[in-house]
């Protein structure tokens, strides 16, 4: 019997690693501001650096920069080719341990009596999309001085199209400059802005209580874009969350200038200053609902889509707005309303659940959870209990037995890992 688990143990690994296809680990470079170790070279989560921009300086294009949960005081500029997480504990040796929701990470401060003295995040020519940023809380950024207007508190984008997924952008400013004088210009682009053909991939997010603030004088000029503002460029946003966002113009959630066209597939734009203010662009499968008042309204500048290609204008029936719990409640129209073609094999929505859990995925930043869907820690219990190392109760045995033909409820092999692994990475319907 020893011998067999043995065997199991060293066939299970390889079989279990091939069924993902995961490609080789690039090198990481560890980010944490509590780390107790009495060398900060990023080598080990002790030895973290303290600060991300040195984290981000030490890695090379395809290397990896995990960042501890702590509040990083910091404006950062990302580096081509470099992927970006939060989310960790500090305790972590895969990627896929992490949570985000559980290990909140802050990029700027939450501290409500201060700001970053400029965009948090900047993205600039030569990030493209293998550059990400993920994981993290995006907060009090007052954007890029341009011309007497400021622009993109949380990330600023310029020739740049990064990817952009699973992070809270809110509480970021855009807002009035002034010369000694007089107030010369508004603001734009409060949670993100793009410029000069910028292309981003902004995916999974949660884009809310942003601001861009309209100039005092000379016409009221800026304020726009207040959630994502785009000047000659067209990012792609999928299953976003964008909501109570305030802007003194349209697009209060999302702006388009120039020649701009964003693609917009599965998110939901509510609740804002305005909705969605775009002078071209491909619209799916999003519902935007509630922007605007007497004069500002959901769309302008283009045609109203509503009533085609999957778009609609109802109330996404949230968990809590009052509280900023952006999950669906049972009954909203935004579950199973969005376009499967948009999902990637292995997708997770912002809580780490499958992308695409009922018939079709959500709209929005969060999967409604269906009962029985498997994840990859079932793939990893499978795993062990096929090696000899669990010893599940017969309930959770018969959960983790995924085949029909094996011979009782509480056997568990090779197989049912490999099973479960392909379902929790998308490739199988799941469960």
């Amino acid at each position: 019997m020893r011998g067999c688990r043995s065997f199991l143990r060293a066939l299970a690994l390889p079989l279990f690693a091939l069924s993902l296809s995961v490609p080789g680990r690039a090198a990481v470079v560890y980010v944490n501001k509590n780390g107790a170790g009495a060398v900060h070279d990023g080598t080990s989560w002790s030895a973290g650096f303290q600060s991300v921009q040195a984290g981000v300086n030490a890695a090379a294009s395809g290397d990896e920069v995990w960042v501890a949960a702590a509040t990083y005081k910091e404006a950062i500029t990302l580096k081509p080719g470099v992927k970006l997480y939060g989310g960790f504990s500090g305790a972590e040796t895969a990627l896929s341990q992490r949570s985000i929701s559980a290990n909140i990470t802050v990029l700027g401060t939450t501290d409500v009596s201060t700001w970053v003295g400029d965009s948090v995040v900047t993205a600039l020519t030569g990030c493209g999309r293998d550059t990400l940023l993920s994981g993290f809380t995006i907060s009090r950024g007052s954007g890029k001085s341009l011309g007497g207007r400021f622009y993109g508190g949380g990330v600023y984008c310029e020739d740049a199209s990064p990817t952009i997924e699973k992070n809270t952008i809110v509480g970021n400013f855009t807002w009035n400059q002034f010369d000694g004088h007089t107030w010369i210009g508004g603001g734009s682009g409060g949670g993100i802005a793009c410029f000069s053909g910028a292309a981003p991939l902004i995916t999974g997010n949660v884009i809310a209580h942003n601001w861009a603030e309209a100039a005092i004088f000379g016409g009221g000029d800026g304020g726009l874009g207040s959630g994502v503002y785009c000047r000659d460029s067209s990012p792609t946003l999928i299953n976003n969350t964008i909501v109570s966002n305030n802007s003194a113009h349209p697009g209060g959630g999302i702006c388009g200038e120039g020649t701009s066209s964003p693609t917009l597939v599965n998110n939901i734009i509510a609740f804002s200053g305005g909705g969605v203010s775009l002078p071209a662009g491909v619209l799916r499968n999003n519902d935007v609902y509630g922007n605007g008042n007497s004069v500002l309204t959901d769309y302008s500048g283009i045609a109203d889509p509503t009533g085609t290609n999957g778009n609609i204008k109802v109330d996404p029936l949230f968990a809590s707005k009052t509280a900023d719990d952006y999950h669906l409640l049972a009954g909203s129209p935004c579950i199973d309303a969005g376009d499967d073609s948009m999902v990637v094999a292995g997708q997770t929505d912002l809580d780490g659940r499958p992308r695409r859990l009922g018939a079709y995925v959500d709209m929005g930043a969060y999967e409604f959870p269906t009962s029985g869907y498997f994840t990859l820690a079932d793939a990893a219990s499978a795993l062990r209990t096929a090696g000899g190392l669990n010893a599940p109760d017969q309930s959770g045995a018969a959960r983790l037995n995924v085949w029909s033909d094996a011979p009782g409820a509480s056997v568990v092999d090779i197989r049912d890992a490999i099973g479960i692994a392909r379902k929790a990475a998308g490739l199988d319907t799941n469960p």
